[in-house]
């Protein structure tokens, strides 16, 4: 690969990764050395000892396969990518330039311990975008040419420029750099093998086409279309065992309730509001200074379950598939359990769910509302087949796309380890009269 500076760091997944003296100067910035002590997986080193890997090197990750990824369409696409960027008065070397920036400053805004901090409105993408504007912007363009605070913030948005668009999509696309580093370096580092795939030969297949939108937009080679669905069947696998493994999404709960906590007792002063309305506070929070937080908050159960690795137990779960229907059993049924057994504590788990894919499948997702909370589904992605040379959507050409679930989705009930075989028993009972095909 063409590199992009004189400076290196040794990657555990893609081995030296090249980066300019701009590059240098964002990397050693306070605000993305922080990202040194945010771990990836927030609390699934409570399950996977080796998952203390951090933001800082997923975020050098991302840069380099979106790098590569380019590079990869530039050899391809020349003429194309040219003409693209030229409308906006870029040669390709600024488009490399601002997608790597992109890349690595992506994730800036995590809370600690990632997702797990995310409530309400407290999103990573939200809270970076805010420190790139209000924050980081003088030093950012004071590194780089002016406007690059503003190109950056656009390829990150989810209305970018049309010009922009195909640099957005190889970082927050449907087969994005963002996604295939991290299941790469989680299953890594978890020790595990679900996030594995031939992401080589996926970047390799990439392909640019014309977007009906205008601007240009990512397809696949037909060569490329079983590393696709490798990637799909690894994202899935690692959400039922990683992502949403239940010993780790309980601790997530457990932080959220915390925080809620902290904020009906702080008001003003709690880390919620201090976070959502001063973006620039974040530098003085990360992983190691929550941990010292939560120790101190001797007088909150939820901080010192966390903090003495001291959990509920599951008594109930769906599948890893729950539909509509299965949703409003499981509702039905949390509602008749707390009824019948009042005064123990039943914790439910709503929220462990994500996109596997927001791929259009013809007679599914024409209609289809909103799975995860979050992801659309429903979108157009084409294979660029050889003989004849044509372009069809994906899950008409890939019959495991057509038939794979397009989320998983488990909604779980979480009660003290004594009260276990208690409740399992309350729902059973209550299981053969709340049963979802009487719905």
């Amino acid at each position: 690969m063409r590199a992009f500076g004189p400076h290196r760091i040794r990657d555990p997944v893609h081995g030296f990764v090249h980066f300019s003296d701009q590059e240098k100067e964002i990397i050693d910035n306070p605000f993305f050395q922080r990202l040194r002590r945010i771990r990836q997986l927030s609390f699934c080193e409570y399950v996977y000892p080796g998952a203390t890997h951090t933001r800082f090197e997923h975020s050098i990750g991302v840069m380099q396969l979106a790098d590569r990824a380019f590079l990869v369409l530039e050899e391809k696409h020349l003429t194309e990518l040219s003409r693209n960027f030229s409308q906006i008065g870029w040669d390709l070397n600024r488009a490399r330039e601002v997608l790597r920036l992109a890349a690595l400053l992506h994730d800036v805004g995590h809370l600690p311990f990632s997702h797990a901090g995310e409530i309400k409105d407290l999103k990573h993408e939200s809270i970076g975008r805010k420190i790139m504007d209000q924050v980081l912007r003088s030093f950012v363009d004071g590194v780089y040419e002016a406007g690059t605070t503003d190109a950056v913030l656009s390829v990150l948005s989810d209305r970018p420029l049309t010009e922009l668009r195909i640099l957005h999509q190889l970082l927050k696309g449907q087969l994005d750099a963002d996604r295939m580093d991290y299941l790469l370096r989680d299953s890594l580092h978890c020790g595990v093998y679900y996030g594995q795939f031939d992401w080589e030969r996926l970047v390799e297949s990439l392909a640019l086409i014309k977007s009906p939108e205008g601007g240009l937009e990512l397809a696949i080679e037909e060569g490329g279309v079983h590393s696709l669905e490798a990637l799909l069947v690894a994202r899935y696998f690692m959400y039922s065992q990683v992502y949403c493994h239940r010993t780790r999404r309980i601790y997530d709960i457990y932080l959220a309730k915390f925080l809620m906590e902290d904020q009906t007792k702080l008001g003003r002063n709690s880390l919620i509001e201090k976070w959502r309305s001063t973006p620039e506070s974040l530098l003085s929070y990360d992983d190691h200074t929550m941990m010292d937080i939560l120790r101190s908050r001797q007088d909150s159960e939820w901080a010192q379950r966390i903090v003495n690795r001291r959990h509920h137990t599951v008594f109930f779960q769906t599948s890893d598939t729950a539909d509509q229907k299965e949703r409003v059993y499981a509702r039905r049924l949390f509602a008749a359990v707390s009824e019948q057994a009042r005064g123990l504590v039943i914790i439910p788990d709503w929220a462990a769910r994500g996109a596997i894919h927001t791929f259009m499948v013809r007679g599914r997702h024409e209609d289809m509302a909103t799975e995860s909370g979050e992801e659309k589904y429903g979108e157009e992605f084409y294979v660029v087949t050889r003989e004849p040379r044509q372009l069809r959507p994906v899950a008409d050409y890939s019959a495991i796309i057509a038939g794979m679930p397009p989320s998983f989705c488990v909604i779980r009930f979480y009660c003290e380890k004594t009260q276990k075989q208690v409740l399992r028993a309350c729902v059973e009972e209550l299981r053969e009269q709340l049963q979802p095909r009487t719905l």
